[in-house]
């Protein structure tokens, strides 16, 4: 099969451009009420609150089987020729029905989820919240995902900034207003979710119809399944962690690890974002099958890893200031926890690579190898790292399994669909990466004037971008001439070019 894409090579540019904005945005509103939160509610609280969303993501995510994955694979293929609403609904109808059998099962059972499980903690009633809660963000991540394959970008960036600025205003005035404690920040969660999701139906309803096809229904099954474990072990490297350290150490610290991570997270967001423009063009390139294509997408790539490994050696950075900045002293444990857990998502920038292979070579059973010694590696990590280092122990087994599940990735990806990847180059720009994070704890451990912190930071991250333009892993031209066709961000060039 043939597929010309018939975007502009801008266009994804563009798009990407605007997802990061969004996620910025998003960043802001969150580092914004994060003092608010960290007042009004005590670690311990704070980890009720943490418990209730890791519950419900953590059932749904055996109910929807990653259709999203699938809905989205094949809009590139069926959407010229009508047959994509049919798929769509008859996908999206199947989640329903799952969904509403899962809820009605763990309604029968959630007194032995509030006993055997929370320790009463998570009362029958937050239980049923937390269900509802999580099938209405995977109906958001369903609905935001064809927006993304529509390279609706401006819609996406509206759509995730009203999600969390609805999220934080319902939740700050209920805790204001009604209930003072974590129950006013799920309630805030829950409304801002209802509401966003009518708004994103309405504006997908074109991909919608009244016909279902069970043959698609299969279709999509058959592409989806192998993605399943690799969904199941994202779900275990999220919430293993924090489901042993809540119960071995106590919600206050589930709280303080939360807060380390939630700073990772940043980088998470922004990669996932450009991610919705990158997956566009690297399908679209890679469809085309030819030697200028495939230099194309590795081109590209080395790029979007080096932007990634910037953006996550100033989070590791600076996050402590941050933190101290924005939380309570009880919260400063987290500081020690987010430049171990930022490779987590690092080692997985290969993963934006390899997961795209797979998908377009249709081979996304060799998801399942690595699926498995990752999930056992991080299973494993997790009961031997955690009851000796806590958090610390956490954050270890969670980039110690991505990097597992990367490695099988790799060698899976490049098997189905070759490019050509120096191995050597690739291998070297992560060792440099490292050998900058590891003073981040020297320069924590310091008592030394903030100001002159920052500086030594802010050295930092330019020695390592000047060592990637020595390198050559990017090419200081190329981005000076992206940068000269925007109004505005062109007027940097003339000090870049003298800085660089």
């Amino acid at each position: 099969m043939s597929f010309k894409s018939d975007q502009k090579p801008n266009k994804y540019i563009d798009g990407a451009g605007l997802f990061v904005i969004s996620s910025i945005l998003s960043f802001a509103i969150m580092i914004v009420t994060l003092p608010i939160y960290t007042r009004l509610l005590s670690p311990e609280e704070y980890g009720i609150t943490i418990v209730f969303l890791i519950f419900g993501k953590l059932v749904t995510g055996f109910f929807h089987f990653s259709l999203h994955d699938a809905t989205y694979r094949f809009y590139f293929e069926y959407s010229k020729i009508n047959l994509f609403k049919q798929l769509n609904s008859s996908n999206f109808l199947f989640i329903i029905i799952s969904f509403l059998l899962c809820y009605l099962a763990c309604s029968l059972a959630s007194s032995l989820f509030y006993e055997k499980i929370f320790d009463g903690k998570l009362d029958p009633f937050l239980i049923k919240l937390s269900l509802i809660s999580g099938f209405l963000d995977y109906f958001l991540l369903y609905l935001m995902t064809l927006l993304t394959a529509q390279l609706k970008a401006k819609e996406y960036a509206l759509f995730s900034i009203l999600l969390i600025t609805l999220n934080t205003a319902f939740s700050i005035f209920f805790m204001f207003y009604f209930s003072p404690s974590y129950m006013g920040r799920i309630y805030g969660i829950i409304t801002a979710q209802l509401i966003t999701l009518v708004l994103l139906f309405r504006s997908c309803s074109n991909t919608f119809s009244f016909l279902i096809s069970v043959k698609m229904l299969k279709k999509s099954f058959k592409y989806a399944i192998p993605y399943y474990p690799i969904m199941l072990l994202g779900l275990s490297s999220n919430y293993l962690d924090k489901t042993m350290i809540s119960s071995s150490r106590g919600n206050a610290a589930l709280g303080q690890y939360s807060v380390g991570v939630s700073f990772a997270n940043i980088l998470k967001t922004i990669m996932d974002s450009v991610s919705k423009s990158w997956n566009a063009f690297m399908i679209a390139e890679a469809l085309k099958n030819t030697e200028e294509s495939k230099k194309n997408i590795v081109d590209k790539f080395y790029y979007m890893a080096v932007f990634f490994m910037i953006l996550g050696l100033g989070i590791t950075y600076f996050s402590e200031e941050a933190i101290k900045i924005l939380t309570t002293p009880e919260y400063h444990k987290a500081i020690w926890i987010t430049p171990i857990y930022i490779f987590f998502y690092l080692f997985a920038i290969m993963g934006y690579l390899t997961n795209m292979q797979l998908s377009v070579a249709k081979k996304m059973k060799f998801l399942i190898p690595g699926t498995i010694a990752s999930g056992t590696t991080n299973v494993i990590l997790n009961i031997t790292l955690i009851p000796i280092y806590g958090m610390m122990g956490a954050a270890i087994a969670a980039a110690g399994t991505s990097l597992i599940s990367q490695f099988f990735l790799f060698y899976y990806g490049m098997k189905v669909f070759p490019l050509d990847i120096n191995k050597k180059k690739l291998l070297k720009l992560f060792i440099i990466l490292v050998l900058f994070t590891l003073p981040a704890y020297i320069l924590y451990a310091q008592d030394i004037h903030f100001l002159l912190k920052i500086m030594i930071k802010l050295i930092g991250v330019y020695l390592f971008i000047k060592i990637c333009i020595f390198n050559k892993f990017i090419d200081k031209h190329y981005v000076l001439s992206i940068l000269d066709d925007y109004k505005y961000l062109n007027k940097m060039n003339p000090a870049l070019n003298k800085i660089f």
